[in-house]
């Protein structure tokens, strides 16, 4: 009956939250009707015909097992990676050739080889490292490959890491170290040999089963989403914020300096990724290398649910249950949108994080095993140090592993100790952070000086541990022994960067901050520092500092920075932290591919809970589902952002809002408390199995916790949280298989059921979403060949040629040096005088325009053909429906206008040829010049400290990190420089030694649906009046507008300059084109929208071109003819596009 109950419960809830997750966020639906839709039907078909030929073919050979080997899995994947490729050249075949798909498949193989290589040496390593031992041969293939991988990328890190000691991270020092490592791992080498040719995963079950059938398309789901990912990371450039400002860029610093980089943290993964940046200079290299860590994650998570699941098996074979189910779950963390846009456009490191992180909770688990199941300690001692190895590896890769570090902590006093020894650390912890000012360093707001909390924490920390003294008294000094060593693990990883930093921070203060991240006071390496004594006297920069009017997190619940707050919620009290999980899952704050967790997660694990095995006595079965039906109906009452706050969801949101923090956090803590005394009184604990359920849901709880109330909601910081759910999902559906009491047709009913509402993502959103991306993959210029990285990049960023002259190079003059002389060289020379004619001096800019507009033809001329040919049906269509025409005019007719198609066709066919030989041509050339502005040599490089506002530019800036004072959010402008005098504004912007302001025109606001949402509603729009005060300081005189993509911006400053404008306001309505502003008081605000302020700078261009003519400003000169406003706006349409992005300004000395 509690079967079936629970069953009830379960599809009940799945089918609610699956309906909230569509019905609330139409961008799902909207994916149907993606761009050339045909197109994925098409390639549906194919696949659906080769899959079913592969059937019959692997059904003949076996009718009853199913087998994969190592070149099974590959070949497939690699086949589905060139049907993709032959669909995106087909998606582009109007301006490209179709038989393109094989350039980018082969394309793609050559950026795949060192990835590739990297891979199979990392596991040579770990191999090697691990084959002398008889314990390591006892344990699963499962895990020892993905540990061994692990090993060998923390030994490739380490010897990255020394190459950049000596400032030799290039590619003979790559090389090098490659080459050493490829000979010391020869046995290594011998062992993926034998692996390759011997390991099979064989299954008994026949190939054309449901259940084997259903996982070789998921697989097939996985493989298409990854080859979209790599056709989508061919690019020249990254795209992303993140991999723009650091996780791109920061290697790409290191490639070129060949040094480790001060004050920037461990930077891990980035040694990683900087090693693709040396081969071949390209950046593309880098992006693959990058994909490792998704790819990686996905295997293990893969290898890591069927280890936890499976079964011992006296004959060997792979029971389906314990490999199709992993396979499904572990799909699913690469198919999520979060991780496709972390993979194909915003590369980060945190599918790499999620690889390490899994790597080292598996090893926590056999740790455990190990102890409960072997008489020989030093086994369990022996995985204990590796999991802190591998938990240390993942905190030098992103210090929010500190949350990995705690639970693990816990995990273990939990599991050896008991539920004392998990209230015993927990308090203590507690204690810890409290005394030691921690937590403002994970954003919970807990007073420094709350000696309440220390001593409570103290208190429970100690009787906690007095009480698991004298219930596992035997286990208490096994215990000291392996949290001692798990200790020493985590420090192997991290020490080195510690003392580098320790090094580095000679005769500075020493804090555990500077110790891991560095400190930019660090003059000997020219890192700019803002020194505001230069400013300030001592109690006036106090004051200063002592502002919280910027705070992270606040009393009553709420984060003043909007960074965080976009993601958190803007509502008071604890109701921000109770209704995350409904509002990540629906997106009800900030919306976007890149917080897109799908619906699984609240759907699943939720209601998984029920089907856990409880203690054979009834009352325990009882306590239990009751237990999780009651925290149910309260998550539920969280849900008011989705039904729109009215009757009781309002009342509870009103009462939730009023409980301020930290007293809010022990609110938190109530249902996770609950659980966990559910959990701990009510499971069974007979098996290993069902201990490691246990356990797992104590680390759960313990890592989720810490993610809850520190992480605003922002998705990728608790990364492993993920995998933790999925594993739970995993065992809630293992126990329906595992029921003795209940029918197998209702198991079956309800893994079919289960199959499809979790199948209703991976077939359908997936899907759709990935195609999506490949429609929009972009780059073909780069892509096909026609372009190469440096002339791609200017080509797809024409704006940004300006502004990076002015920033990257002291003297810009000689740069086209010695251009003129080859230019006059070459075949085609007077074909591409069309461009550069022999009375236009080849400057730099001129040769950059004549290229763009080159490139633009070819464009224009290749978007001709299909035009053409599409007018060309339409009128023969006309004709032959034109029943007043006979028979021998239509077909004359039609004759016309096929001669005068293939005339048409063969003209621009034959300009065609000449652009792309004439781009050809030039292209060695310009690749050479755009090479000097993105990587200057070192005595043409310009150093001038740079104060920068946002913007997309980081990655293209020479030296940015050293040079850059980043204040996306204009808190430090308002808080240190801004006056209501602009002259004291700049006064003090010079003291710091400041020469150029780089200003994001988007700044005012970086999400806007939120922003205009608070602003209205609650008057907090703090970070629009910030970005006004800045606008209103860049009108001064002692500024130069050196280049802005915004012509009404450059208007606005022009007519202030000559008197045409006298204030604030008028200046504001015709330069902020690009965001919202306000005006009246709190609580009655009136909005000026964008559209208004651009109607306004219309209007008030026009007046000036009416009044001036030709004398007016030379950026207005097309718009000189208009004869009407019409025709102006037309105009002005063209200069001035609708989005615009940065304004770059020079301090005049």
């Amino acid at each position: 009956m509690q079967f079936i109950f629970s069953g009830i419960i379960f599809f009940l809830w799945s089918i609610f939250v699956i309906f909230l997750y569509y019905s609330q966020n139409l961008s799902h639906i909207r994916l149907l009707q993606v761009n050339n839709l045909g197109l994925l039907v098409g390639f549906l078909v194919v696949f659906g015909i080769l899959f079913a030929l592969y059937k019959k073919f692997a059904y003949q050979k076996s009718a009853n097992n199913t087998t994969w080997s190592f070149w099974t899995i590959l070949g497939g994947f690699f086949a589905q990676l060139f049907l993709v490729c032959v669909m995106y050249s087909i998606f582009v075949s109007e301006t490209f050739s179709g038989a393109n798909a094989f350039i980018l498949f082969g394309k793609i193989l050559q950026m795949l080889a060192y990835p590739f290589f990297l891979v199979f040496l990392w596991r040579a390593v770990g191999a090697t490292i691990f084959s002398q031992s008889t314990t390591w041969k006892n344990i699963s293939k499962k895990f020892t490959i993905p540990a061994e991988t692990a090993i060998g990328m923390f030994v490739f890190v380490m010897g990255m890491f020394t190459l950049g000691l000596f400032g030799v991270i290039r590619f003979e020092g790559l090389l090098g170290l490659l080459g050493i490592l490829t000979i010391v791992s020869f046995w290594g080498w011998k062992i993926i040999f034998s692996d390759i040719k011997n390991l099979k995963i064989t299954i008994l079950s026949s190939p054309i089963s449901f259940k084997i059938i259903s996982a070789e398309l998921v697989f097939s789901v996985l493989a298409f989403v990854v080859s979209v990912a790599f056709i989508n990371i061919l690019r020249p450039m990254p795209i992303g914020w993140d991999d723009i400002g650091v996780y791109m860029n920061f290697p790409r610093l290191i490639a070129k300096s060949g040094e480790l980089l001060s004050a920037a943290g461990m930077t891990t993964w980035h040694l990683v990724t900087a090693s693709g940046f040396l081969i071949g200079d390209t950046t593309a290299v880098a992006f693959f290398v990058n994909q490792i860590g998704g790819i990686l994650a996905t295997i293990t998570i893969i290898s890591a649910l069927s280890l936890l699941f499976e079964k011992k098996n006296p004959e060997k074979k792979t029971d389906s249950r314990f490999l199709i189910l992993p396979i499904i779950l572990g799909i699913v963390y690469y198919l999520m949108p979060m991780t496709i846009f972390q993979q194909a456009k915003d590369m980060k490191l945190d599918p790499a994080l999620m690889f390490v992180s899994v790597t080292a909770f598996m090893t926590l688990i056999l740790a455990i095993k190990s102890f409960f199941e072997d008489e020989n300690f030093k086994k369990t001692l022996f995985l204990g140090f590796l999991a802190g190895i591998f938990v240390g590896f993942a905190f030098s890769i992103k210090i929010t592993s500190l949350m990995l570090i705690l639970a693990s902590l816990g995990f273990v006093s939990y599991q050896i100790l008991g539920i004392g020894g998990f209230i015993g650390f927990a308090g203590i912890f507690v204690a810890i952070f409290t005394k030691l000012v921690l937590w403002s360093q994970m954003f919970v707001q807990i007073p420094s000086d709350s000696i309440g909390i220390f001593i409570g924490g103290l208190i429970v920390g100690i009787f906690g541990y007095i009480f698991a003294f004298f219930s596992h008294t035997k286990n208490i000094f096994k215990y000291t022994k392996i949290i001692g060593i798990f200790l020493i693990g985590i420090a192997i990883p991290v020490a080195p960067w510690v003392t580098k930093n320790f090094i580095q921070l000679s005769g500075q203060k020493i804090s555990l901050y500077s110790l891991i991240n560095g400190s930019r006071e660090d003059r000997s390496h020219g890192i700019f520092f803002a020194d505001f004594g230069k400013i300030y006297s001592t109690k006036e920069l106090a004051e200063r500092e002592a502002d919280t009017s910027y705070a992270m997190i606040t009393d009553d619940g709420t984060s003043l920075n909007e960074d965080f707050a976009r993601y958190f919620g803007q509502e008071t009290g604890i109701n921000n932290y109770l209704k995350l999980p409904a509002n990540l899952t629906l997106q009800k704050n900030q919306t976007g591919e890149f917080t897109d967790i799908t619906y699984i997660f609240l759907a699943f694990v939720p209601v998984s809970l029920l089907f856990l095995t409880t203690k054979p006595e009834k009352e325990y079965t009882i306590a239990w589902v009751g237990g999780i039906i009651f925290l149910l109906i309260c998550g539920l009452l969280t849900f008011g952002r989705v039904f729109g706050e009215i009757g009781i969801f309002s009342v509870i949101t009103k009462i939730l809002g009023s409980i301020s923090l930290p007293i809010g956090y022990g609110i938190l803590l109530i249902p996770i408390i609950l659980l966990l005394l559910l959990a701990h009184f009510c499971l069974s604990q007979k098996t290993t199995k069902q201990k490691n359920i246990l356990g797992l849901i104590f680390f759960l709880a313990f890592y989720g916790f810490l993610f809850w109330i520190s992480a605003f909601g922002v998705v990728w910081y608790g990364i492993l949280i993920y995998f933790l759910m999925l594993a739970l999902v995993g065992f809630g559906i293992e126990n329906i298989n595992d029921s003795e009491n209940d029918s197998s047709g209702i198991k079956k009913l309800y893994s079919l059921s289960f199959f499809v509402l979790i199948g209703l993502y991976i077939f359908g959103s997936a899907i759709l979403h990935s195609y999506k991306n490949l429609t929009t993959a972009g780059y073909n210029e780069y892509k096909f060949g026609q372009l190469s990285q440096n002339s791609a990049i200017f080509f797809y960023k024409n704006d940004y040629f300006e502004p990076l002259l002015e920033l990257n190079l002291k003297n810009s003059e000689n740069l086209a040096q010695g251009i003129s002389e080859k230019f006059s060289s070459l075949s085609n020379v007077n074909f591409l005088k069309n461009w550069w004619p022999d009375s236009t001096p080849k400057t730099p800019q001129s040769l950059h325009e004549g290229f763009v507009r080159m490139n633009a033809e070819l464009q224009f001329y290749e978007h001709q053909i299909p035009a053409l040919k599409n007018y060309a049906d339409e009128s023969i269509t006309k004709i032959r429906e034109n029943s007043q025409l006979s028979v021998e005019q239509k077909r004359s007719e039609i004759q016309k206008i096929q001669t005068q198609l293939d005339t048409n066709l063969q003209k621009i066919r034959s300009i065609i040829a000449q652009l792309r030989q004439g781009i050809s041509a030039m292209n060695p050339l310009m690749d050479a010049m755009y090479a000097k502005i993105l990587s200057p040599e070192k005595n043409q490089e310009n150093d001038a400290p740079i104060y920068r506002i946002g913007t997309f530019f980081t990655y293209f800036i020479n030296n940015n990190r050293v040079r850059f004072y980043d204040d996306s959010l204009l808190i430090s402008f308002q808080k240190y420089f801004y006056d209501k005098n602009p002259n004291i504004t700049i006064d003090r912007l010079k003291k710091m030694g400041f020469k150029y302001l780089l200003l994001d025109l988007n700044a005012a606001t970086i999400d806007k649906k939120i922003s205009n949402e608070v602003a209205r509603k609650e008057g907090r729009k703090s970070l629009t009046d910030r970005h006004e005060n800045f606008l209103k300081t860049i009108k001064n005189p002692q500024l130069e507008l050196m280049s802005t993509d915004n012509l009404c911006l450059r208007f606005a400053i022009d007519e202030f300059k000559n008197g045409n404008i006298e204030n604030d306001e008028d200046f504001l309505r015709i330069a902020g084109t690009n965001y919202t502003s306000y005006t009246g008081e709190s609580g009655n605000l009136q909005a000026i929208s964008p559209t208004e302020k651009r109607s306004a700078c219309i209007e008030a261009v026009y007046a000036h071109i009416k009044k001036n003519g030709s004398k007016s400003y030379s950026y207005f000169l097309p718009a000189l003819n208009a004869k009407s406003q019409e025709e102006f706006n037309q105009a002005f349409a063209q200069l001035f596009p609708n989005q615009t992005w940065f304004a770059l300004f020079k301090i005049k000395e």
